[in-house]
This record gives structure tokens, sequence and C-alpha cells, in this order.
């Protein structure tokens, strides 16, 4: 037995009108009905203006007060630094005396090396062993040059 899709015939491509080749993207309403309790005019409506407008000075009045509680913060900041300025000084100035001493004390010290490597120098030697060390030096290149 033959199969019944085989006989039927294939209809042809239907042809494109001129409109639709044009290229038109606007679509026509449709034509069934909006869910029940939806309409198509149903958009998101907005807050009523009282409502805005409380939301907006709530928002500002929050602002005020953030500025306030910083204004607070940094003024009682303030007078704790100038009640504490004083004793910070003390200490500054207490250190920067311990610091001077230890420095004298460390001057006091290196001044004697100095003053000792300075009055056990005798520069006759220093010259002495130099001019003894060139000659050594020169001695091993004369040697050098005699060989060759």
């Amino acid at each position: 037995m033959a199969s019944t899709s085989s006989t039927r015939k294939r209809s042809a491509p239907k042809a494109r009108t001129a409109s639709a080749s044009a290229g038109s993207t606007r679509r026509k309403p449709s034509s069934r009905k909006p869910a029940k309790g939806k309409t198509r005019t149903d958009a998101p409506s907005a807050p009523p203006a009282g409502k805005l407008e409380a939301a907006a000075r709530e928002i500002a009045l929050a602002q005020l007060g953030i500025a306030a509680h910083l204004v607070e913060t940094v003024g009682i900041r303030m007078i704790q630094a100038r009640i504490a300025a004083p004793k910070q000084w003390e200490g500054f100035v207490k250190r920067g005396e311990q610091v001077r001493r230890d420095l004298e004390q460390a001057g006091d010290g290196l001044r004697n090396q100095i003053i000792e490597r300075v009055s056990s120098f005798d520069p006759r030697e220093a010259i002495d062993a130099r001019i003894s060390r060139a000659h050594a030096l020169m001695g091993m290149f004369g040697r050098r040059r005699a060989a060759a």
C-alpha cells in the first residue's frame, strides 16, 4: 500500500507582496483579549506627589542630621586635642632634652677618640710606610723586566 504523503502534491511557496518585502516592521494589534485582571493600559503608576515630597523631605532631613553629627564629632575631637596638646608638648620637650644629653655624651666620646687618634698619629711613619711599599712594588716590576 502506498503512503498517502507520497501521493499528495506539494504546494508552491507563496509569493511575497510588495508591501511585505518593503521591510515593514509594525505589528498589527492582536485581536486576543488580555488575561483576566490585566489590561493593555496597565503600566506601573507613579507614586502620588505627596509621597514623593515626603520622601524628599525625609532624605533632606537625614542628610542634615548626618552633617550635624559630623560637626559635633569633629568639635568634640578638637576640644580633646586642645586639652591634650599641652601635655603632649611637655612630653616632646622632655624627650628633646634627653636626646640632647645623649648626643652630648656621644659627641664627647667621639671627640675623645678623635683626639687620641690625632695625638698618636705620626705623619713620618705613615709616609715612610708608603714609600717602602712603593719601593717594594717597583722592585717587583724591576725583576719582571729583567727576567723577560
